[in-house]
């Protein structure tokens, strides 16, 4: 039986608790957009859901949070290019709603 890619990965803190991110990004929340700041970017085509989290949130491990942001279900790795993704500008103040 194949390994999950998520089997070694490490696990981030949300609200104290120790948070494994692939099941993090099921978290069945609304995430109430309009009180928390954010940016709209274009998606180029190329980079990852993971390096555009590392690039606006400083940790690749936060993929899960754009994705939610998002509404991205399903395969978010294959994002159409041009589209609009909004990224939060401060990663803590989202993970509040978590």
């Amino acid at each position: 039986m194949a390994k999950s890619r998520y089997e070694n990965v490490p696990t981030i803190k949300i609200k104290g608790k120790d948070v494994i991110t692939s099941a993090s990004a099921n978290i069945n929340r609304r995430i109430p957009i309009d009180k928390i700041k954010t940016k709209t970017i274009e998606y180029n085509g190329i980079d990852g859901i993971d390096k555009i989290a590392h690039k606006y949130l400083g940790d690749s491990r936060y993929w899960w949070v754009i994705a939610k942001l998002n509404n991205l279900y399903g395969n978010v790795w294959r994002i159409e290019p041009g589209s609009k993704l909004i990224i939060p500008e401060n990663k803590d103040e989202i993970l509040d709603f978590f």
